[in-house]
């Protein structure tokens, strides 16, 4: 149990170097300059929410992170009241591998898996691990089928279909569900070992994920 909290404590750190990153590489990319201001999120609202608060945190603490990894400056952090945050990027493309890196490799938020994927090429990566999956095979046409259903149930019988298998599938069926347990592993390995959570079989098949379809 101590692990899954590390985990989880570890994943919540980089959600939020994340998102102060995200703001960086936005202003980066628009102004061309490694010098500028960033928008504070506010610590309340009218119709306030956890999710005020939360942003408020989660930009103050991805702010502090950033700064003690040397990537950036915060230059007006003494400041009581500010117009904005003035940031300086102390590397500019090291700051934007870092946060492609990142990217790339968490879900903005929650404990699902981090997809980014081609359906041109069938490649992507998942979690930051760099996978492809052969066009016609089976676990393609299964996983692009979830790919475009993230966070979705999805029943058995059309997954079964998807996969290719004749007639419907049958949970009496002893063949049927050592079948339909195999085309899960498949696919499982095929993604560098996703994680059971993160595509999970139980009474129906979801794929617990972020996803970004590149094409």
């Amino acid at each position: 149990m101590p692990d899954n909290d590390n985990d989880h404590n570890e994943l919540r750190l980089k959600q939020m170097e994340l998102f102060a990153a995200r703001q960086i590489f936005d202003e980066l990319n628009a102004r061309k300059s490694a010098e500028f201001y960033i928008q504070q999120q506010p610590l309340s609202s009218i119709d306030d929410d956890d999710f005020t608060l939360r942003d408020y945190n989660y930009q103050r603490l991805g702010l502090e992170l950033l700064v003690a990894k040397k990537l950036i400056r915060v230059l007006n952090a003494d400041e009581l009241i500010k117009t904005g945050i003035h940031i300086s990027v102390v590397d500019v493309l090291g700051f934007k591998s870092f946060y492609q890196n990142l990217y790339e490799s968490i879900p903005s938020t929650g404990n699902g898996a981090r997809i980014i994927y081609s359906t041109r090429t069938g490649r992507g990566k998942v979690n930051g691990n760099i996978f492809r999956l052969n066009r016609r095979s089976r676990n393609r046409k299964v996983f692009e089928y979830l790919a475009k259903r993230p966070n979705q149930y999805v029943s058995k019988n059309k997954l079964w279909v998807i996969a290719g298998e004749k007639g419907k599938f049958d949970a009496e069926e002893a063949d049927n569900v050592i079948i339909f347990n195999d085309i899960i592993q498949s696919l499982r390995e095929a993604l560098k070992n996703i994680s059971p959570k993160q595509l999970r079989l139980k009474k129906r098949v979801i794929l617990d994920a972020e996803v970004t379809l590149t094409d």
